[in-house]
């Protein structure tokens, strides 16, 4: 009869665990809604007129709302612009 041995797993001491680290994309994606929504809240005015002050198309913006696709730099300096906020602010998490 073979006896198998069962590697136990290691693991690190809580200083030495490694972070998750979440896809910059995701985080763009979930702090852009929430501003966009504060900032439509605060303004009175609607996500389509967020989108004509940074000069995009209803699409694109829809775009950018569900992840499908992620702003150029210069659309994220606009974003800011519009919004009062450091472009910093769309990937804090």
């Amino acid at each position: 009869m073979s006896q198998h041995h069962v590697a136990k797993a290691k693991t690190r001491p809580p200083d030495k665990q490694l972070s998750y680290v979440e896809n910059p994309r995701i985080t763009f994606q979930r702090n852009f809604l929430k501003l966009l929504k504060m900032w439509c809240a605060t303004t009175g005015l609607s996500m389509n007129e967020f989108g004509r002050r940074i000069g995009v198309c209803s699409a694109q913006l829809h775009y950018y709302k569900t992840g499908e696709r992620a702003p150029s730099f210069d659309a994220l300096g606009r974003m800011a612009e519009v919004m009062g906020v450091p472009v910093e602010m769309f990937f804090r998490r």
